[in-house]
């Protein structure tokens, strides 16, 4: 804590790493059986759900919005569930305080910037964030 990024296998003066953390991200997406079961029997609901909607009387109606709601509820769900299932990447996350010296062109050039809190950066490193990509297309 307190060092300065260009130690060890960085390579900039006027960086203070805060504190480091860890980044993951999801890559991609697989539809699993997870996912499509909801989406279908979702799709299903929300087409019986306005059949019963348009076709019946009061209480048919609460019945078909009711169905419309859990077919959307279960939609929802089968989309995060297809969004979390592809492989994830982990890396180094930082929180950092970046002194005037520094040129902003060539820090944003070596990282990505996540969050910006008043003079807190969080910060990913280029390099490993595309290193890690890559080992995923790869295998």
């Amino acid at each position: 804590m307190g060092d300065s990024i260009d130690e060890g296998e960085y390579r900039m003066n006027g960086i203070t790493v805060l504190s480091v953390g860890e980044y993951t991200q999801t890559i991609g997406g697989v539809w699993t059986i997870g996912a499509v079961l909801p989406l279908v029997f979702g799709i299903l609901a929300l087409i019986l759900g306005a059949m019963a909607f348009f076709a019946s009387d009061t209480a048919g109606c609460f019945v078909g919005l009711f169905a419309c709601f859990i077919g959307g509820c279960m939609i929802a769900f089968s989309i995060q569930e297809y969004k979390n299932s592809g492989p994830q990447i982990s890396i180094p996350q930082y929180k950092v305080i970046v002194s005037d010296s520094v040129p902003y062109n060539e820090f944003v050039e070596k990282y990505n910037v996540l969050d910006i809190e008043g003079k807190i950066y969080t910060i990913i490193d280029k390099e490993e964030y595309e290193a890690a990509i890559a080992e995923i297309e790869g295998s």
